[in-house]
């Protein structure tokens, strides 16, 4: 990925606090404010909090184009984020969420009954993404606050 590294620090990752400018998803703040919600309520209810992590293997994605100037390349790539971004509206429900949180890269938040349900997510999400996503999940342990969480997001996803 660092053959790429200045084209992704110009990729188009700016938002509004609540929308990412680009792809229409969540901004990392509305996000948060979401996700500290439902652990409220976790805590109290005992539920399953998930989180996927899905990113944009650049070096697989650009193999399948043919013109690979610095334009082209960040042209396709924010084009390319647009696209993941309907396929997870259609992947996951509306009371899911899901958050752009790097330049290439998203977070989608749900609540399920068990992990077996969660597995079912991830291998539809793995059947309707393109084969150059990497898609890892992380599931909350029981009291788990929300920093030492995203803190093992952030290492399945950076």
């Amino acid at each position: 990925m660092e053959k790429y590294q200045k084209e992704i620090d110009l990729i188009f990752f700016t938002n509004n606090g609540e929308t990412d400018q680009l792809t229409g998803a969540m901004a990392p703040d509305r996000f948060d404010q979401i996700v500290k919600r439902d652990l409220a309520i976790s805590n109290r209810s005992r539920s399953n909090l998930s989180m996927i992590s899905i990113t944009l293997d650049i070096e697989k994605f650009l193999a399948t184009k043919v013109e690979q100037n610095s334009a082209s390349v960040i042209s396709a790539i924010e084009g390319e984020l647009v696209k993941i971004t309907f396929s997870l509206r259609s992947i996951f429900r509306e009371s899911d969420c899901f958050c752009r949180v790097s330049q290439v890269g998203f977070w989608v938040f749900f609540v399920s009954k068990t992990q077996s349900e969660s597995a079912q997510v991830i291998e539809r999400a793995r059947k309707l993404l393109p084969s150059y996503c990497n898609i890892s999940i992380s599931h909350r342990g029981v009291g788990e606050k929300q920093l030492d969480w995203y803190t093992k997001i952030d290492q399945i996803h950076f």
